[in-house]
C-alpha cells in the first residue's frame, strides 16, 4: 500500500512540474507555444476546449467587419484608392502581421488588373488598433468589375477574411456653356444683372461635380447663385445650372473667373473668364443724392408731376380734373430726384350748388385742403388758384413764372387760396371773412341768391367758385423765415388734395 501512495505522488509531482514548466514559457505569437497551448499575454497556457483542435490554437488574430466593398463610379483610365478595416483581436498582446492579395472573381476574370492590394507585403497590426488596409481600383473599360479582397496573417490557422470588390468603369464628358461671360459697361449702382451658366454630361455614366467657385481676389460685384453642393452628380445626357449675378460697385474694369471642378479626366478643370465695366458716371436716370461716392448712385428718377404748369407738362391729380366738394380726397405719389426737381400737378376744384330746389338762401361746402402724408425729405409745395398770363388775362393754362403771384398780390393771393412754401394749406368757402379795407364778406358761409332783394347784412351772394388749381411741390433751399431746409434722398412723398371734407 505504502509503494503505490509513494508511486501515485511521484506521478503527481511530475505532471505538475511539467504543467508548470510549460506556462512559463514567453511567447509573442501562437507557434513559440507548445502542442495544445495558446499563447495569451504573451505566455504559453493551456487551450480551453474546442479552442486547439488537432493539438494547435486556431482562433484568427484579426477580425474584418466589412464584407464588401463598392467603389461605384469611377472614371476610365483614373485610380480610386478606398480603405479596409482590419481590426486586432488576438489575445496574445503581441503584434501580428496581415497582408492582402486579390482573387478573380468567377463572374470578371480581369479583376485581378484592375483591383489591387496597395500594399501587398506583411504590414503590422498592433494590439487594440485597427489597420487601414489600402486597395485601389483602376477600371479600364466601360463595365462593372468585382474580385475579392483575401486578408490573411502569419499566424498558424491559415485563417484568412475575404472582401467583395466591385466598381463600375465610366467615362463622362462636361460640357460647359457659355465658355465666357461679358456683362459689358454700366455704371456705378446701376441694377443687378445675371447670367446662366449650364453644366452638360455627354460621356457614358455619371459626372460627378467636385466643387463651382470664383477665383481667389474676386470683386464682391460678382456672385455665384444657386450652385449646386460638392459631390452633385450630372447623369448621361443630363444637364444643371446655376447663376453668377454682378452688380455694378466698384468702378473700373472688372474680372474674374467661374472655376468648375469634376470627375472627367481628360477636362478636370473648367475655367469661365468672367468681365465687366462699371462707370463714375451715373446711368441715365440715376442719380448720387447724398452725394456719398461710397454708395455711387443710389437714386432712380421717379418724377411723377410735370417740370411746369406748361399745359402739356403739368400732370392732374385725377382723371378728368374735377374734384367736387362732396368730401372726396386724392392720394398722388412722386420723388423729386434729381434734388432741383419739381413736381407740377392740377385739378378743378368744383363747386357744386349751394342753394337746392326751392330755398333762397344756403352755406358753401366748398372747401380745398392739401397736407402732406409722407413727406421724409421736409418737402414744401406751393398752391396757386387760377393762372395770369402777361397781359393780365386768365388762361386755362399758363407757364413759367406767370403762375407765381406778385409781391404786392399777396394779400390778395392768400386770400382766394394762393400760398408758397407750405407743407399743410386749407382754402375754405364755407367760413365767413373780412380782411381790412374789405367791403363784402369773403366766404359763403351763409349765402343768397342774386336775386333775393335787398341784399342780406353780411351775407354773400351764393356764386360757383369753381376753378383751376395748381401745385408745385419743390425742395427749400432757403432758410430764412423758419422753414426747415429740405433734405435729399430717394424717399417718397404722398400728397394728400380733398374738397368740402
Amino acid at each position: 500500500m505504502k509503494r503505490i501512495l509513494l508511486l501515485f505522488f511521484v506521478l503527481f509531482f511530475t505532471v505538475s512540474c511539467a504543467q508548470d514548466f510549460m506556462s512559463d514559457i514567453p511567447c509573442n505569437i501562437q507557434t513559440e507555444c507548445p502542442k495544445n497551448y495558446k499563447c495569451e499575454k504573451q505566455k504559453c497556457v493551456p487551450c480551453n476546449a474546442q479552442e486547439c483542435q488537432n493539438g494547435y490554437y486556431i482562433q484568427p488574430g484579426f477580425q474584418v467587419p466589412a464584407s464588401s466593398l463598392d467603389f461605384g463610379n469611377v472614371q476610365v483610365g483614373t485610380q480610386k484608392i478606398s480603405t479596409v478595416d482590419v481590426k486586432y483581436v488576438a489575445i496574445s498582446g503581441a503584434p501580428i502581421n496581415i497582408k492582402g492579395t486579390i482573387e478573380t472573381d468567377n463572374k470578371d476574370k480581369n479583376g485581378k488588373d484592375v483591383f489591387k492590394a496597395v500594399n501587398e507585403s506583411f504590414q503590422e497590426l498592433k494590439p487594440d488598433s485597427t489597420l487601414a488596409f489600402q486597395v485601389s481600383y483602376s477600371p479600364k473599360m466601360l463595365k462593372e468589375n468585382s474580385a475579392y479582397l483575401v486578408i490573411s496573417s502569419n499566424e498558424p490557422g491559415n485563417f484568412t477574411a475575404k472582401v467583395k470588390l466591385s466598381g463600375r468603369g465610366v467615362d463622362p464628358n462636361i460640357e460647359v456653356t457659355p465658355s465666357s461671360i461679358d456683362f459689358g459697361n454700366h455704371f456705378k449702382n446701376g441694377p443687378e444683372k445675371t447670367e446662366e451658366i449650364k453644366i452638360s454630361n455627354t460621356g457614358d455614366g455619371p459626372l460627378q461635380i467636385d466643387s463651382i467657385s470664383l477665383s481667389e481676389g474676386t470683386p464682391p460685384d460678382f456672385v455665384l447663385k444657386n450652385t449646386p453642393a460638392g459631390g452633385a452628380s450630372v447623369s448621361p445626357n443630363g444637364s444643371i445650372s446655376f447663376k453668377i449675378s454682378f452688380t455694378p460697385k466698384t468702378p473700373g474694369t472688372l474680372t474674374t473667373t467661374v472655376v468648375i471642378k469634376s470627375a472627367d479626366k481628360d477636362k478636370p478643370v473648367i475655367n469661365i473668364s468672367v468681365r465687366a465695366y462699371v462707370s463714375e458716371e451715373c446711368e441715365p436716370g440715376y442719380y448720387d443724392m447724398n452725394r456719398d461716392p461710397a454708395d455711387g448712385c443710389e437714386c432712380l428718377g421717379d418724377k411723377r408731376g410735370g417740370t411746369s404748369c406748361d399745359k402739356d407738362l403739368v400732370k392732374s391729380i385725377i382723371a378728368g380734373d374735377n374734384l367736387p366738394d362732396t368730401g372726396g380726397c386724392v392720394t398722388v405719389t412722386g420723388n423729386l430726384v434729381p434734388d432741383d426737381a419739381e413736381d407740377w400737378w392740377t385739378f378743378i376744384g368744383v363747386d357744386t350748388a349751394d342753394v337746392q330746389g326751392g330755398a333762397t338762401t344756403g352755406g358753401d361746402k366748398y372747401r380745398i385742403s392739401v397736407n402732406f402724408l409722407s413727406n421724409p425729405d421736409k418737402l414744401i409745395f406751393d398752391m396757386y388758384k387760377g393762372c395770369t398770363d402777361s397781359k393780365g388775362g386768365n388762361t386755362e393754362y399758363c407757364s413759367g413764372a406767370d403762375c407765381i403771384p406778385k409781391k404786392e398780390d399777396k394779400k390778395r393771393n392768400l386770400e382766394d387760396g394762393y400760398n408758397q412754401k407750405c407743407d399743410s394749406l386749407e382754402f375754405s368757402m364755407s367760413k365767413n371773412t373780412k380782411l381790412q379795407g374789405d367791403i363784402y364778406m369773403r366766404g359763403e358761409e351763409v349765402c343768397q341768391l342774386p336775386v333775393n332783394n335787398p341784399q342780406l347784412q353780411d351775407v354773400n351772394h351764393c356764386i360757383d367758385d369753381t376753378a383751376r388749381y395748381y401745385i408745385r411741390v419743390y425742395r427749400n433751399k432757403d432758410s430764412s423765415g423758419g422753414i426747415p431746409l429740405s433734405s435729399a434722398s430717394c424717399e417718397k412723398y404722398v400728397l394728400q388734395i380733398c374738397n368740402g371734407k
